[in-house]
């Protein structure tokens, strides 16, 4: 979904065709950061939520449990708190008026 918006937010704010590299551009800069944070934290998410050992799974929950108690949440928990309130449709047109703006910058060789 994130993809989406972010992609759509780009190509609705460009005007002229020759302004597409820049979307794309701007696109990739506002996905990058946010997906590599996404990867690692699924990962860490498996690594913690499918244990073999069952200790581990016993430490694991205990550990959950008392968080949940003293009312403190985990890694895990604030990674998937993060998915709801992330703006991908901001972070998008900020990435593409830092483009736009470097472009028209003085001494800045513009092609287009």
């Amino acid at each position: 979904m994130e993809d989406a918006i972010a992609i759509t937010t780009v190509l609705s704010a460009i005007e002229k065709i020759e302004q597409l590299p820049l979307a794309l551009q701007a696109y990739e800069e506002s996905r990058k950061q946010r997906v590599d944070q996404i990867q690692a934290a699924t990962y860490q998410a498996k690594q913690q939520l499918h244990l073999k050992d069952e200790k581990a799974q016993l430490a694991r929950d205990t550990q959950r449990k008392a968080d949940s108690e003293t009312n403190s949440n985990s890694d895990v928990v604030k990674m998937q708190h993060s998915y709801w309130v992330w703006d991908a449709a901001e972070v998008a047109r900020r990435a593409l008026e830092d483009i736009l703006k470097t472009i028209k910058a003085p001494g800045h060789h513009n092609p287009h």
